[in-house]
C-alpha cells in the first residue's frame, strides 16, 4: 500500500505548480487522505460489511478524486474485494475491482451521478467454482453500471437511482436491473 501511496503522490506532483498540501488520517474510520492540490484528493480506506445469515465482504480501495470545476467531480477507484457466503465451505473469494464515477452538484443539496464498476472473477479459485449466493446479489459487490441522485439536508442523506448488475464470468452474460434507494443519518 505504501508503494501505491508514493506513486499517487508522484502522479499528482506533475499536475500543477501551485499547491495546497494536506494529509490526514482518521483513526476511527481508518481513512487516510492526501490532497497535494486543491482539486485532487487521494484516499485509502478499508470497508467491511457483514450481512447476518448471508455472508460478508471487505473492500480495500484506493481512490483518486479530481474536481476540475467547483461542482464537477471525477472519481476513479480500485482495489481488492474479499467476499464469502455463509453457505459456502470454501475460502472467501478474492476479486479485483475498479469503479469510475462522474457527478455534478446542481445545488448544495442535489448531486446527480453516473458510474460504472467492474468486479473480476475470483482470482483465488478455479473458474468452474462459482458461488451462486453472491452472483447478482445486491447485498454484495457486483459488476454494474448505474445512475442516480444524491441529496443531503441537515445531516440526512438520501440516494436513489437505477443500476444494472452484470455477471463477471465471461461465459454467463446475465444481468439484473433494479431501482434502489438509501436513507441514512449522521450521529
Amino acid at each position: 500500500m505504501l508503494i501505491s501511496c508514493v506513486s499517487a503522490g508522484l502522479f499528482a506532483q506533475n499536475l500543477e505548480v501551485e499547491s495546497v498540501k494536506s494529509e490526514g488520517f482518521n483513526s476511527v474510520t481508518g481513512i487516510s487522505t492526501y490532497s497535494p492540490f486543491k482539486y485532487l484528493t487521494y484516499t485509502q480506506q478499508t470497508q467491511a460489511k457483514q450481512h447476518t445469515d448471508l455472508g460478508h465482504y471487505k473492500i480495500l480501495n484506493n481512490t483518486f478524486t479530481l474536481e476540475p470545476l467547483s461542482k464537477l467531480r471525477l472519481t476513479a477507484e480500485g482495489g481488492t474485494v474479499e467476499q464469502q457466503s455463509f453457505f459456502s465451505p470454501l475460502p472467501p473469494n478474492i476479486h479485483l475491482y475498479y469503479r469510475a464515477e462522474v457527478s455534478y452538484g446542481i445545488s448544495n443539496y442535489v448531486q446527480p451521478y453516473i458510474y460504472t464498476q467492474h468486479l473480476s472473477a475470483p482470482i483465488n479459485q478455479n473458474s468452474g467454482i462459482d458461488n451462486d449466493n453472491l452472483r447478482l446479489n445486491p447485498f454484495f459487490m457486483q459488476s454494474e453500471i448505474g445512475t442516480g441522485i444524491k441529496t443531503e439536508i441537515k445531516g440526512y442523506f438520501l440516494e436513489t437511482g437505477v443500476r444494472t448488475m452484470t455477471d463477471p464470468t465471461l461465459d454467463n452474460q446475465a444481468s439484473k436491473t433494479q431501482v434502489f434507494s438509501k436513507f441514512s443519518t449522521r450521529f
